[in-house]
């Protein structure tokens, strides 16, 4: 809605007045931008288990199988009271059609696919990250995309967003939601040529940066 699209906004200039100056080149707010999200937004994967029992209920499996997958996650969230409840809700469903209904409604629910949850509430997924990232260079006039597709590591493949923005008509590769190694940033996915990163990022759409 609108209060929240604003309360978003409102929170990408505040960090662009508090972090970036007038003096800093494209190049170095892009950097103090990534840094940023690195370091200050938290990575959900609580929403990773949503998304895959999600998956798994629009992809063909039993309502059996999907209570029997939510039996073995609860036992791991169990200290949590929303996982619990929303678990609960799943176990009740007594069609598979009820099942994807539940599920469906509580990934809506979530923030962590744009960027109010990583702007305001600092959870969010690459999805989120990614807007995030899009909106704080759109705020200081850096063109930006947002780019969807395949992200590749050690661990295997998975859906996956990140940017690209234009610096002095360039355009680099900026992956901000790998840009956290433990407590530190890592400048790994900062200001890629698309030649280094395509190996790990299999873009497949984007969205445009008007």
């Amino acid at each position: 809605n609108s209060a929240r699209a604003q309360q978003t906004y409102d929170a990408a200039v505040s960090v662009c007045d508090r972090y970036l100056s007038d003096e800093m080149t494209a190049y170095q707010k892009v950097t103090a931008l990534y840094e940023w999200l690195a370091l200050n937004v938290t990575y959900d994967r609580y929403t990773l288990v949503w998304y895959d029992l999600y998956a798994r209920a629009f992809s063909g499996y039993s309502l059996s199988a999907i209570k029997t997958q939510v039996e073995t996650q609860r036992s791991t969230y169990q200290d949590n009271a929303t996982m619990t409840a929303n678990f609960n809700k799943v176990l009740a469903c007594t069609t598979i059609a009820e099942a994807q209904e539940v599920l469906d409604e509580i990934l809506h629910k979530l923030s962590v696919f744009d960027a109010y949850g990583a702007m305001v509430e600092r959870l969010a997924v690459c999805d989120g990250i990614s807007d995030a990232f899009r909106l704080l260079c759109l705020v200081e006039g850096i063109p930006c995309l947002k780019a969807t597709g395949l992200g590749v590591t050690s661990s295997g493949t998975e859906n996956h967003a990140w940017n690209k923005v234009s610096i002095d008509g360039h355009w680099y590769v900026v992956d901000a939601t790998w840009g956290r190694n433990g407590d530190l940033v890592t400048h790994r996915w900062l200001l890629l040529e698309e030649s280094d990163a395509v190996d790990n990022h299999k873009e497949n759409c984007r969205t445009d940066s008007t």
